[in-house]
C-alpha cells in the first residue's frame, strides 16, 4: 500500500509545482505587461500628444510587445492544453488563474491595437509622400475602424486613444485637403467674369495630367473618403451652367486642344445671338462628353473591375437638367407649326438617334434614357401641342387688345356660303307642294344686322376659321386637339375679356356697346362654325360633336348682361339729374328754383345726346333707338309721377313746367333720326315706339298749358287722347290741382269718371 501512496504523493506534489510555476510565470508576465504598456503608453503619448521625436524608443517597444505577445500566447496554450483538465479538481484556484489570464489578454489586446494604429499612421505618412493616395485611403478607413472598437477602460488608455484620434483626424483631414486641391490642379476652369455682364465670353475647361499619381489613384481614393460625389457635384453644375445649357440655347464653337501637361476643351458662343439648330447642338454637346470621356469620365470610382465609371456619378448629376434643356430650349423649338413642314422633321429624328447611340457609347447615358428620343419621335403630338399653344397665346393678345380699334360690318350671313347652301337643299320625302302655305322666312333671318365690332374680335374669328380648315387636312388626332383648341379659345374669350376691360366695361359707354357687339358677334358665328367644318373632320367630330353651339347663349349673356349694367348705371345718373329739380315744386317762387329745375332737364337731355352720338356709330339702328328709347322713357316718367304728386300748380307754374317739358319734347327728336352710315336702310321709328310712356307725356304738357274747356273736350267721356293715357284719378288730381274750386271745375270733375 505505500507504493500507491507515494505515486499519488509524488503526482499531488508535481501538479502543485507546476501550479506554483504557472502562478509565478503569468506574475511575472503580468508585471512584464505593465511595464511594457507604461512605456508604450507614454512613448506614444510623447509622440502623439507631446509632439516629441522618440522613434527609435517607439520601435524598440514595438519589438517588446510583439515579444510579450508571443510568450503570453504561449503561456496560454499551456494553459489551455496542460492545465485545463485540472480546473474540475481545483476550479477556486484556476478560475482566479484563468481570469488573470483573460485581463492579461485585453491588455496585450489593447497594446496590439494601439500599435497597429501607430504603425498604420507612420505607413500613411510614407504612402503619402510618395503620392499613393489610394493606400492612404485605404488605411484611413482600417485605421478609422480600428479606432471604433471598444477599448478597456483605464486613464492611460483614454490619453492614448484621445492622441491617435486626434493624429488621425488630422491626418485624414490633411488627406481630403490634398486630394482637393489635386482635383482643382486636375480640373482647371476659364469662367466668365460676372461683374462684366458680357454673355459671349468664353469658357475653358483644362484637363491637366499628374506628376507623382495617376488620375484613377486620385478619383478612387477620394471615393474611399466618400469626397467624390460632393466634388462631382460641384463640377457638374458648372459644366451644366457654363458649357452645357449655353449649348443648347444659342450658337457655340466647340474647340478641343492638346497641350503638352492636358488637353483643354473651350466652348465660345458665336457672335450672332440666335437658336442653335437640333443638329448644332447634338455636335456641341458630343464632342463635350468625348472630351470628357477621353480625359476624365473613363476612369473607375474603385480599383475593382466591375466598379462603375466616373461618368456614372456625372450622369446622376447632369442627365436630368440636360434632357429637359435639349427638349425645352433646342427640339420644342424645331417642332413645325404647320402640318406641310412635318416630313422635313424626319430629319431631326434621325439626328436624335444618332446623339442618343453616341451617348450611350461615350457611357453618359443608358438604354432605357431615352426622354429625348420619345420627345422627338412623338412629332404628331408635339406639333398639335405646339399649335394649340401658339392658337391659344395668339387669341389671348387678341383678347388683351384695345377694344375701341374698331371696323364696320354689314349684313354678315351666320357663315360664309351657309345659306346658299341650306337654300340648294330639298328635305327628302317632302313634296314643293306641301309647303306653299307655310310663311317664308325673310332674307334677313340669319344676317348680322350693320354695327361696328373690335378689329381684334374679327382676327379672332378669322383665326378661328383659318385653324378649322387646317384641321380638315391633319391627321385625325391632330384635328380633333386643333378643333378643341378653338373651342378653348372661345371659352378663354368668355373669362378673360370681362375681367381684363372690367373697368372699361363699368365706365365707358361706348366700351361697353363695342363688347356686346362683339360678343353677338361671335355668338352669330359660332351658330353654324361647327356645322360648316363639320364633314370635313374625322370621327367623332363629323358625327355630330363639332359644335359650338353650347357656348351661343354664354357668349351672348355676356355681351347683353354688360350692356344691361351700363344701362342701369346711365339711368341711375339721369334720374341723379333730375333730383335737383327738388320734385318740381314752387317752381315760379324763386329764380335760382326755377334755373335747378330747367338745368336738371337740360342735363338730361344732353347727357342722351351724347349717349345718342356715341352709340349711334356703334350699335345696330334697332338696338341703339331701343336703348335710347328706354333711358328717355325713365325719364319722362320720372317728371310725369313728380307732377302727378303735385297738390298745387298755379297759374304761372303751369306755364313754366310746360317750358320745361317742351324741352324734353324738342330735345327728344334728335335722338331718333336716321342720318349715319350704319342707319341708311333702316326707318327712324316715331318716338312713341321707342318711348312707352310718350303719349302720356305729350298729353301731361298740353294739359299744363290748356283751359278747362279743352282738358274736357280732350278727354271726351274717356274715349279721347286723355282717356287713352290718364286715369280718371289722375286726370281729377290735376285738374283740382291747375284750377280754383268752381261749380264750373266741379261740374268739369262730375263728368270725369
Amino acid at each position: 500500500m505505500a507504493a500507491p501512496s507515494f505515486v499519488t504523493e509524488v503526482l499531488a506534489t508535481a501538479g502543485k509545482l507546476e501550479k506554483e510555476d504557472l502562478n509565478s510565470q503569468l506574475q511575472s508576465l503580468s508585471e512584464h505587461i505593465d511595464q511594457v504598456k507604461a512605456e508604450v503608453y507614454d512613448n506614444l503619448h510623447k509622440r502623439y500628444g507631446e509632439f516629441l521625436p522618440c522613434l527609435n524608443a517607439t520601435l524598440d517597444l514595438a519589438v517588446q510587445v510583439n515579444t510579450v505577445n508571443t510568450n503570453m500566447k504561449s503561456l496560454s496554450s499551456k494553459i489551455q492544453n496542460e492545465v485545463q483538465r485540472e480546473l474540475r479538481s481545483s476550479s477556486a484556484e484556476f478560475q482566479d488563474l484563468l481570469q488573470q489570464l483573460h485581463e492579461a489578454d485585453a491588455t496585450i489586446a489593447v497594446l496590439s491595437r494601439v500599435v497597429a494604429i501607430h504603425e498604420l499612421l507612420q505607413s500613411c505618412s510614407a504612402a503619402k509622400q510618395h503620392g499613393d493616395f489610394l493606400k492612404v485611403a485605404k488605411q484611413s478607413n482600417v485605421i478609422a475602424h480600428l479606432l471604433q472598437e471598444k477599448a478597456v477602460k483605464g486613464v492611460g488608455e483614454v490619453k492614448v486613444m484621445k492622441a491617435l484620434q486626434i493624429e488621425f483626424r488630422l491626418q485624414r483631414e490633411a488627406l481630403i485637403y490634398d486630394t482637393s486641391e489635386m482635383w482643382n490642379q486636375v480640373l482647371v476652369w476659364s469662367l466668365p467674369e460676372e461683374k462684366s455682364g458680357r454673355r459671349d465670353c468664353c469658357t475653358t475647361l483644362t484637363v491637366s495630367s499628374l506628376e507623382h499619381t495617376t488620375l484613377a489613384t486620385l478619383v478612387q481614393a477620394m471615393e474611399y473618403l466618400r469626397h467624390l460625389d460632393a466634388r462631382v457635384q460641384v463640377f457638374s453644375r458648372r459644366l451644366l451652367q457654363h458649357v452645357l445649357l449655353p449649348l443648347t440655347s444659342r450658337v457655340c464653337v466647340v474647340k478641343c486642344k492638346q497641350m503638352a501637361d492636358g488637353n483643354s476643351l473651350k466652348v465660345e458662343p458665336a457672335d450672332a445671338a440666335e437658336p442653335a439648330s437640333p443638329k448644332a447642338v447634338f455636335d456641341g454637346v458630343l464632342r463635350v462628353f468625348k472630351f470628357l470621356h477621353a480625359n476624365l469620365t473613363h476612369v473607375r470610382t474603385s480599383d475593382g473591375e466591375g466598379a462603375p465609371l466616373l461618368m456614372t456619378k456625372l450622369r446622376a448629376c447632369v442627365l436630368t437638367d440636360l434632357c429637359e434643356a435639349i427638349i425645352r430650349d433646342c427640339l420644342a423649338r424645331s417642332i413645325p407649326t404647320q402640318a406641310r413642314d412635318l416630313e422635313q422633321f424626319a430629319e431631326v429624328i434621325a439626328e436624335t438617334e444618332a446623339f442618343q447611340a453616341s451617348l450611350v457609347e461615350v457611357g453618359f447615358m443608358a438604354d432605357t434614357d431615352t426622354a429625348i428620343l420619345e420627345y422627338a419621335r412623338n412629332v404628331n403630338v408635339l406639333f398639335a401641342n405646339k399649335k394649340c399653344e401658339e392658337i391659344l397665346e395668339a387669341a389671348r393678345r387678341l383678347m388683351l387688345a384695345d377694344v375701341h380699334n374698331t371696323v364696320k360690318v354689314s349684313n354678315e350671313p351666320t357663315s360664309e356660303g351657309a345659306v346658299k347652301e341650306e337654300k340648294g337643299k330639298q328635305v327628302p320625302g317632302l313634296d314643293s307642294s306641301m309647303l306653299e302655305g307655310e310663311v317664308q322666312l325673310s332674307a334677313s333671318t340669319f344676317r348680322l344686322p350693320a354695327c361696328c365690332i373690335s378689329k381684334s374680335v374679327c382676327e379672332l374669328m378669322t383665326m378661328a376659321n383659318d385653324v378649322l380648315r387646317e384641321a380638315t387636312r391633319s391627321s385625325p388626332q391632330c384635328a380633333i386637339q386643333l378643333f378643341y383648341s378653338v373651342r378653348n379659345m372661345f371659352e378663354m374669350y368668355a373669362s378673360v375679356v370681362p375681367i381684363h376691360h372690367r373697368d372699361n366695361l363699368v365706365e365707358v359707354p361706348q366700351f361697353a356697346a363695342i363688347h356686346h357687339n362683339n360678343c353677338m358677334y361671335v355668338a352669330h358665328h359660332l351658330l353654324t362654325l361647327g356645322h360648316q367644318y363639320q364633314d370635313s373632320l374625322p370621327p367623332p367630330l363629323n358625327q355630330g360633336a363639332a359644335t359650338f353651339i353650347d357656348l351661343v347663349p354664354q357668349i351672348r349673356n355676356m355681351g347683353t348682361d354688360c350692356f344691361t349694367v351700363q344701362m342701369h348705371r346711365q339711368m341711375s345718373l339721369l334720374l341723379e339729374c333730375l333730383a335737383v329739380a327738388n320734385g318740381f315744386q314752387a317752381v315760379t317762387e324763386e329764380n335760382t328754383t326755377s334755373s335747378k329745375a330747367m338745368k336738371a332737364v337740360k342735363q338730361c337731355m344732353y347727357q342722351l345726346h351724347r349717349l345718342n352720338r356715341v352709340w349711334r356709330d356703334v350699335l345696330p339702328a334697332n338696338i341703339m333707338y331701343k336703348a335710347i328709347g328706354t333711358l328717355l322713357n325713365s325719364v319722362v316718367t320720372e317728371v310725369i309721377s313728380k307732377i302727378l304728386a303735385l297738390v298745387d300748380i298755379s297759374a304761372d307754374e303751369a306755364t313754366e313746367l310746360h317750358y320745361v317739358l317742351d324741352v324734353i319734347i324738342q330735345g327728344s327728336s334728335a335722338c331718333f333720326e336716321a342720318g349715319t352710315e350704319l342707319e341708311v336702310n333702316a326707318v327712324s321709328p316715331a318716338t312713341n315706339h321707342c318711348v312707352t310712356n310718350w303719349m302720356k307725356f305729350q298729353e301731361l304738357a298740353f294739359i299744363l298749358n290748356s283751359s278747362m274747356y279743352d282738358i274736357k273736350e280732350r278727354w271726351a267721356a274717356g274715349k279721347g287722347p286723355l282717356g287713352a293715357v290718364f286715369t280718371p284719378n289722375e286726370l281729377k288730381s290735376l285738374i283740382r290741382a291747375l284750377f280754383q274750386n268752381t261749380d264750373k271745375r266741379a261740374a268739369v270733375l262730375a263728368k270725369i269718371e
